[in-house]
C-alpha cells in the first residue's frame, strides 16, 4: 500500500484539476470476447465512438489480440486493428507490454503500447508510443472494482492525454461491464472531449 500510493498521487491528481468547459461530448460503446488457456490468451475487442448528438460516427473499429503471460507480473500482446474513421480506413499493428502488482485488494498496472498505423487514403505511416496506468481496488463483498486510469499519446512529443474514471461490475458467469467517464487534452490546442463509456465483457 506505501508504495502504490505515491505513485496513485503522482498520476491521477491531474484527473481532478481544473477542466475546462467541455468543447464536445461523445459516447463509446464496446465489446469483448475473452479466452485464457494457461499462459496463452485470445480476444477480440470491437467498439464504436459516437460524438456531438451522439448520431455523428467518430470512429469504430475491431481488435483481435494474443498475449502471452512471461511471468506472474508481466504479459506480452501483440494485436491487429482495422479502423475506420469520416477519412477512411486505416491498418495498424499495435504491441502491449503490461506490468502489474498488487497489494490485497489494491492493484496497479502499467502498460506499455508501441504502434504503427497505414492510412489506405493517404498511404500516410503514423507511429505512436502510447503509455498508460491503471490503479484498480476491489470493494469487499461486491460486484464493484472502481479505477482511475491515465494514458499519454506520444512520438517525438507527446500528442495528447486521456484519463479516466470508473468501475468494473461483475456479472458474474455472464461476464462484466465497464462503466466510465473519459476526459481527453490535446497537444497544441484547448479543445477537450469529455466521453460516456460503456463496455461489455465475456
Amino acid at each position: 500500500m506505501k508504495r502504490i500510493i505515491p505513485i496513485f498521487l503522482a498520476l491521477f491528481l491531474p484527473l481532478f484539476a481544473g477542466a475546462q468547459e467541455p468543447d464536445f461530448f461523445g459516447c463509446w460503446n464496446s465489446l469483448t470476447v475473452a479466452k485464457k488457456w494457461d499462459r496463452v490468451s485470445a480476444m477480440l475487442y470491437s467498439e464504436y465512438r459516437s460524438k456531438y448528438d451522439l448520431n455523428t460516427l467518430d470512429c469504430w473499429f475491431v481488435r483481435p489480440v494474443v498475449g502471452y503471460r512471461m511471468l506472474p507480473w508481466l504479459k506480452g500482446e501483440a494485436a491487429y486493428e482495422y479502423y475506420v474513421d469520416p477519412a477512411g480506413p486505416r491498418h495498424r499493428a499495435l504491441f502491449f507490454l503490461t506490468e502489474s502488482i498488487s497489494e490485497g485488494r489494491l492493484s496497479l498496472a502499467l502498460r506499455q503500447c508501441y504502434m504503427y498505423g497505414y492510412s489506405v487514403g493517404t498511404s500516410r505511416t503514423s507511429n505512436t508510443f502510447r503509455s498508460r496506468a491503471k490503479l484498480q481496488y476491489a470493494v469487499p463483498e461486491s460486484c464493484f472494482k472502481p479505477y482511475l486510469m491515465t494514458e499519454t499519446f506520444a512520438w517525438a512529443g507527446w500528442q495528447k492525454v486521456r484519463q479516466y474514471a470508473g468501475t468494473q461490475i461483475s456479472l458474474g458467469e455472464y461476464g462484466s461491464l465497464d462503466l466510465y467517464y473519459m476526459y481527453q487534452s490535446f497537444a497544441g490546442s484547448a479543445a477537450a472531449e469529455h466521453v460516456a463509456g460503456l463496455g461489455y465483457r465475456f
